[in-house]
């Protein structure tokens, strides 16, 4: 079913288009329709779709919905161009347009086709309203990070308005203020003071404040809220000259408006982004653990005879020492004895969010009775990374839910950075007993040093088939070089080395100079130099595929693995020019 509704709000009518069979509205964050009202319940009404008609009940409402002003009872079947009042809120139900489009093979023979094309607004009798108009079309380019847009948004602020500062923040917690874009044509560096009482003014009167000395405006600033929430501002000291009249104090108003729906719009998508990293199906599941290692050997024996003989597995080592493969090789054990096989679902509590995890403690409240990403373990494997970053509340109702429900067949595996000790002094008592008969300890990559070869080739078939290039081969000079390297990545290192080097050399023979300059430094001195962090060793691998590909981000997000926007954001961690 889909169709749209248009929400009245204080900016005018907001159009929410919807598609499925079922819809919440309410406050809450999780809502599929979020509405800020506070005569909104966080979980006010449920509209659905069925049998061919659209359905409306309150579900925890304070103040029953009324449709085309009538207070429903119970529940009530609405109709499109009906008006619906949650709260206080409008909602106009509107049907999907009819209209259709089609291509025509040939023109019409009774009329001609003509081009217009503006190169630029070059015309000094062209309209200023459609000046203003391409300025804004042109900070509306897309971009995928919020200081990307900010930026561009502080640019269309110096050509509309006389100002010698412009700065665009973000609140985060403890009302802390990150600048994420600025423009500064003023001698004056020292930092900008901004009170509390200005803050609760934006957040209260959700519109500019402005602070004045005698007459003059010194300080403007402009409000930017995502979600219903004051998220952010943008500050403004107008140039000294300058009077400042209402036309250029609506006009900045405006442009906060526009760029508060931006913000909004990136920080879904970044949610988004963040919510496939967290929780997501791995599909790559397979039966092959690389490793000819004693240690490895003996690790998969164990795994092989006694593979989730109770309710689930502990497996440390340090970061990067193959945790994260040896619980995909743990579940393809299992799948060799369940019928039908079972989903490995892995869940990194490194990276989750408040609001993922709420989440994920309502699946887990109601595991096998709602679909939810746990919901896809049932049968399969739930593997949780950096399990002691979860909170206990998660935690003991993850462990209750496995302990007390044996028909949802889950096998649960937890990975932790550190050792066995550690895991089990951090983790609720619960969950600790439950994990308390199996544990995996991985050995780091030093200790099996005849196993990187064997790995480095598996990386290889491994990048060829990703990357879609020849399969590269190892230079017995480069194929020295690995070997006499520490490796404080350990397996993971490896893999983004072998990987990087094979996209470097356009998978033909790797040669040293396709190497990290870690990895090739520690050959030059003969011996394995002492052990960078893995920050150190990050660093200066991607200044190295920088140097390599001569400074271009495209093809260096690509040799590395990574997406543009995460190349940027490691750059300005190490602060890397370019």
């Amino acid at each position: 079913m889909n169709f749209r509704l248009l929400i009245a709000g204080a900016e005018g009518l907001v159009p929410v288009s919807l598609q499925g069979t079922q819809w919440i509205f309410g406050r809450a964050p999780e809502s599929d329709v979020r509405l800020d009202d506070p005569l909104v319940s966080r979980k006010h009404a449920i509209l659905q779709f069925r049998e061919g008609a659209l359905h409306i009940r309150d579900i925890a409402a304070k103040n029953p919905t009324r449709i085309n002003g009538h207070v429903i009872a119970g529940e009530a079947e609405v109709s499109f161009g009906d008006t619906l009042t949650i709260g206080s809120t409008l909602i106009e139900v509107h049907q999907p347009t009819d209209l259709r489009m089609r291509l025509r093979n040939k023109e019409s023979d009774d009329g001609t086709v003509e081009t217009f094309y503006v190169s630029h607004f070059a015309d000094e009798r062209v309209d200023e309203s459609l000046r203003l108009l391409d300025d804004v079309a042109t900070s509306l380019r897309p971009v995928h990070r919020s200081e990307d847009a900010a930026q561009l948004m502080i640019g269309l602020v110096h050509k509309v308005v006389p100002v010698r500062r412009a700065i665009v923040a973000r609140i985060g917690p403890g009302e802390t203020l990150r600048v994420i874009a600025a423009a500064n044509e003023d001698t004056d560096t020292d930092p900008i003071d901004v009170t509390r009482r200005m803050l609760s003014l934006l957040r209260e009167q959700r519109s500019l404040v402005c602070v004045r000395d005698a007459s003059a405006i010194v300080e403007i600033a402009a409000p930017l809220f995502t979600e219903g929430q004051l998220t952010g501002l943008i500050y403004l000291k107008p140039d000294r000259k300058a009077r400042w009249n209402e036309r250029e104090l609506t006009l900045v108003q405006c442009l906060s408006r526009i760029l508060s729906a931006r913000l909004e719009t990136i920080d879904h998508l970044e949610s988004l982004e963040e919510t496939h990293r967290a929780t997501r199906v791995d599909t790559r599941v397979t039966a092959n653990f690389v490793g000819n290692a004693a240690s490895i050997q003996t690790l998969q024996r164990r795994a092989s005879m006694h593979c989730f003989r109770s309710h689930g597995a502990v497996i440390c080592g340090e970061a990067g020492s193959g945790k994260r493969a040896f619980a995909r090789f743990m579940h393809a054990k299992a799948n060799e004895e369940r019928d039908p096989a079972g989903t490995f679902v892995a869940i990194d509590g490194a990276v989750v969010t408040a609001l993922e995890l709420r989440e994920l403690l309502r699946d887990a409240s109601s595991l096998g009775a709602a679909p939810g990403p746990l919901a896809e373990a049932i049968g399969g494997t739930l593997c949780l990374h950096h399990v002691t970053q979860f909170p206990h509340e998660f935690q003991e109702l993850i462990a209750n839910t496995l302990a007390t429900d044996t028909d949802l067949r889950i096998s649960l595996v937890v990975t932790h950075t550190g050792s066995v000790t550690e895991v089990f002094e951090s983790l609720h008592p619960r969950l600790a007993e439950l994990l308390s008969r199996d544990d995996y300890d991985m050995p780091p990559l030093r200790q099996r040093v005849d196993d990187i070869h064997l790995l480095a080739n598996y990386f290889l078939d491994e990048a060829a088939r990703d990357f879609r290039i020849p399969v590269a081969t190892m230079s017995p000079r480069a194929n020295d070089r690995l070997g006499t390297y520490n490796w404080p990545g350990n397996v993971e290192e490896l893999r983004r080395t072998i990987q990087t080097a094979a996209i470097l050399a356009g998978g033909r023979v790797i040669s040293p100079k396709h190497l990290p300059k870690s990895v090739t430094a520690a050959a030059a001195e003969g011996r394995s130099p002492e052990i960078p962090s893995l920050e150190d060793v990050e660093r200066d691998h991607i200044r190295h595929v920088l140097e390599i590909v001569g400074g271009n981000k495209v093809l260096a997000s690509k040799a590395l693995g990574i997406a543009n926007s995460t190349l940027y954001q490691k750059m300005k961690k190490f602060g890397i020019q370019g």
